[in-house]
């Protein structure tokens, strides 16, 4: 249903475009408002119905009763308040599940103005024990960046390290923000201008107040370049060398696809929905390009602020983006029957506390760590494995040991594909 739906309003996108982009007009204003209805349209078509959600512009009110500057497009819940004589609306910042930057030309001076307004609304944002987390989904990124397990209680994250309460609260400040689109309709022309665009704008500012992860969109979107943030379901952050990991990375793909799938996973988390929503009509991973890196760094030449964030760009040719390999078809890791029988005693525990005392010969350990490691499912936290994945799934299929993450139920299509029906063993 997502790549359908993405496609459906890609086509409309374009249609549309095509059209404005042929109108004689010249006043700034009216140029703004042509394409700001076009995205609050394909907006409109991408929310569910009976939520009551809408799409409005306006300005978003924070706790303290201050306003941001005017956003183009919010997509909100419930009937805000109407500004008298106008059809501007004024929205408490609980109740925004995202906002939208709209630009006909995306170039460095537009980013700029987009990411003031970005900040403006970020601004609004007041951490309480109030948000609506679901803790569940941190712990993944969590466990991943940091290879530590999930503190449960407060007791537990206070006995972490100093990098490790950050990172903590990096991702639940992360996960209650609604979403920041920076939409531009025409402007850099390749995926590289838009690469090395962004990544200039940021070296300018790097030092400056709401330059951090958090403060950052999630999507910026240029005619058919994308910037995505990997910072929530269903993209997964991967740690990467020196402890970096993914902070944004680009696509040539539908657009609309990446919107639609962060949008949605806000509404499915906002309203507890259930996964059948996303009713995957093809389950090929898509080779996302690595742009920038991101790692929690000690401060060398202060002691205020005690730690930063670290950014390592990759660069890209031209050539280098356009050869990257078509996208495959998901498939689950298969693994030796030794890291297979150690990975069985998760069938009924998340952890093992001393990883040396399961009775594996202490000449295998390494190599057998190693290769359950290298799936992404597990991380080591000192002599404790720690299982990373939401639905581990143990199978054998004649001779071959299998292993993956069934949370979304890549498995069963895969399972069909080879002609074995659903059953396994696990």
């Amino acid at each position: 249903m997502l790549n359908t739906i993405a496609d459906l309003l890609e086509a409309l996108l374009k249609k549309e475009k095509d059209s404005l982009s042929k109108q004689n007009i010249t006043h700034p204003g009216i140029i703004g408002d042509m394409y700001e209805g076009l995205t609050k349209e394909i907006l409109n078509r991408a929310i569910f119905k009976g939520l009551n959600l809408s799409v409005r512009d306006g300005f978003v009110r924070g706790e303290n009763g201050t306003l941001s500057k005017q956003i183009d497009c919010m997509i909100v819940e419930g009937d805000g308040e109407l500004i008298p004589r106008t059809n501007h609306y004024i929205y408490d910042f609980e109740n925004v599940i995202a906002i939208v930057e709209v630009k006909k030309n995306l170039f460095s001076d537009e980013i700029s103005s987009a990411y003031a307004n970005l900040v403006s609304f970020s601004e609004q944002f007041t951490p309480s024990e109030k948000m609506n987390i679901q803790f569940d989904d941190l712990i993944q990124p969590f466990q991943e960046i940091t290879k530590k397990e999930f503190p449960h209680t407060k007791e537990e994250l206070n006995k972490l390290d100093s990098i490790s309460q950050i990172i903590y609260h990096h991702l639940v400040i992360m996960y209650a923000m609604p979403l920041r689109i920076i939409f531009g309709y025409y402007g850099f022309k390749t995926e590289k201008g838009l690469r090395d665009g962004y990544y200039k704008y940021l070296t300018e500012h790097l030092r400056e107040y709401h330059y951090g992860p958090n403060s950052m969109p999630d999507l910026i979107i240029c005619d058919n370049a994308n910037i995505i943030k990997i910072n929530q379901q269903p993209l997964q952050i991967q740690t990467l060398s020196n402890d970096f990991f993914t902070l944004f990375a680009t696509s040539t793909k539908n657009p609309i696809y990446y919107l639609l799938m962060m949008l949605w996973y806000k509404i499915q988390f906002r309203y507890n929905l259930s996964p059948d929503m996303w009713d995957f009509d093809s389950y090929s991973i898509e080779q996302l390009k690595n742009y920038i890196l991101t790692k929690l760094v000690k401060n060398p030449n202060s002691d205020y602020p005690p730690f930063g964030w670290a950014y390592n760009y990759v660069p890209m040719t031209d050539k280098e983006l356009s050869n990257m390999p078509e996208p495959e078809d998901w498939k689950p890791f298969s693994i030796s029957k030794e890291a297979f029988i150690v990975a069985m005693n998760f069938n009924n525990t998340d952890k093992i506390d001393d990883i040396t005392k399961i009775g594996i010969p202490p000449e295998k350990i390494d190599t057998i760590l190693n290769e359950l490691l290298q799936t992404k499912l597990f991380i080591l936290d000192g002599k404790k494995l720690i299982c990373n994945a939401k639905a581990l799934q143990l199978f054998m299929i004649g001779k071959h040991n299998y292993i993956c993450d069934n949370n979304d139920g890549d498995f069963y299509i895969w399972l069909n594909k080879q002609n074995l029906g659903k059953k396994s063993e696990k």
